[in-house]
């Protein structure tokens, strides 16, 4: 039997299992708390294995987003502009996938704030910031 897909929580079913409203949910979603996919009309949806590790005091890191130094790993991913030193890193089961943008690429923005948008996009967890 072929790979099936993770089963899929509404807000109000997560909010059930941790005893929160509905809107809460989508609050920890918007904070990176807790990953979320879209479906075709906008409504939020959330993995079951990744609720039920989060009840369970697990992290919930299995696709994430977050600011890492730039280290040889992530240099082979991509092209690395000069002066870059911190990278918004996609993670898949630990595995460094896709190196999104760099500090040298920011234009102002706060680097942290651009990984938390792109783990918004994507869905995953946001992790936070490490120091370089």
């Amino acid at each position: 039997m072929a790979n099936q897909p993770d089963p899929l929580l509404t807000p109000a079913e997560v909010g059930q299992l941790f005893r929160v409203a509905p809107k809460t949910v989508t609050r920890w979603a918007k904070a990176g708390r807790l990953g979320s996919i879209r479906t075709l009309g906008g409504h939020r949806r959330y993995s079951e294995p990744e609720v039920q590790a989060l009840l369970r005091g697990e992290p919930t890191t299995r696709h994430s987003v977050g600011v890492e130094p730039l280290t040889d790993e992530l240099r082979r991913l991509t092209t690395v502009p000069d002066g870059a030193t911190l990278a918004v890193v996609e993670r898949s089961s630990g595995q460094a996938v896709k190196v999104c943008t760099t500090d040298a690429q920011a234009n102002g923005v706060s680097i942290e704030d651009m990984a938390r948008s792109y783990a918004r996009t994507y869905g995953a967890t946001y992790v936070s910031a490490v120091k370089a």
